[in-house]
């Protein structure tokens, strides 16, 4: 996979295979977390589904 950033409108371009996609990236101003917060919320959240498959892993085996 090929990523870069075109210009300052935060648009990124990614190539994956033969497929060309271009993202644009956005913020709303009126958030109120700050992106520390964002991404620690997604860390925690991803952890806990983590956490969750592991457990049914684990019990289907007994």
């Amino acid at each position: 996979m090929e990523n870069k950033i075109i210009d300052a409108e935060k648009v990124s371009e990614y190539r994956i295979g033969g497929t060309t996609y271009f993202v644009r990236t956005f913020f709303n101003s009126n958030q109120n977390e700050s992106l520390d917060d964002i991404i620690q919320r997604l860390i925690i959240n991803d952890s806990k589904k983590s956490s969750v498959n592991t457990d049914e892993i684990t019990n289907s085996k007994s």
